[in-house]
């Protein structure tokens, strides 16, 4: 697999999917969808 110079580094990634869980929570929360769920949705991530 050939990789070019802005590759995301694994902190990066895993940054951006906390920043996403933030925002989905907040989604969530209006919803009132548990948190149980909400993480299941991220283990396919």
């Amino acid at each position: 697999m050939m990789f070019d110079e802005d590759t995301q580094t694994l902190e990066e990634i895993n940054r951006k999917r906390t920043e996403l869980r933030r925002s989905f929570r907040k989604i969530i929360n209006k919803d009132r969808i548990s948190r149980f769920e909400m993480d299941d949705m991220f283990n396919g991530l």
